[in-house]
């Protein structure tokens, strides 16, 4: 089924971030069909931003699309709630590439 094509691809996606090699991951989401896309890269981009939150900020503007920059820059927002793990200026970069319903989100934290 199409759930159990993504969940394998997702593995494989935390395998490339885990390796230290995410920008593979992210390739990997082109196979996907599109509908597939945001669930995956969700979970991707999430694992990404717990295990290498600087890279993952170095990556956003190399994405393909700005609605998976905005998947990227939610990930990292959330993520640095919990952790901490980013200075204002990168929040402040980050904070660029939101959605706008996520940016109005975060507007004043």
């Amino acid at each position: 089924s199409d759930s159990s094509r993504v969940k394998s691809y997702k593995r494989v996606g935390f395998k490339y971030v885990d390796a230290g090699t995410p920008e593979r991951a992210v390739e990997l989401a082109e196979q996907l069909d599109p509908s597939e896309r945001d669930d995956y890269y969700s979970a991707t981009l999430d694992t990404w931003a717990i295990t290498n939150p600087d890279q993952l900020l170095e990556a956003l503007e190399h994405f393909p699309s700005s609605n998976v920059q905005a998947l990227a820059a939610h990930s990292l927002m959330y993520r640095n709630e919990e952790r901490h793990f980013l200075s204002e200026k990168q929040v402040e970069r980050a904070k660029r590439y939101l959605s706008e319903e996520d940016a109005e989100k975060w507007k004043d934290r």
